[in-house]
């Protein structure tokens, strides 16, 4: 009876675990970023070949290769 009386308080400490939820707020003091279209980013990181940052024609061209170069049934270049 000890064994199963461990592994219900185990179940239940799980579940209380499982169910919580970590506060999601933005601290008092901390920056606020205001949204920005995604082609005028200046992240380095980001930065494809054949994107020039700012221009959201080149943007939506590098997102249509990346797309294409992902579907399986497209021509290999």
């Amino acid at each position: 009876m000890s064994a199963g009386r461990g592994l219900l308080i185990a179940i239940v400490v799980v579940a209380f675990v499982g169910c919580g939820e970590k506060v999601q707020t933005i601290p008092v003091g901390a920056a606020k970023k205001a949204d920005a279209p995604v082609w005028q980013t200046k992240d380095d990181r980001f930065l494809a070949p054949g994107w020039t940052p700012g221009d959201e024609a080149s943007w939506n061209a590098q997102m249509a290769n990346r797309a294409q170069a992902q579907n399986d049934y497209a021509p290999r270049k």
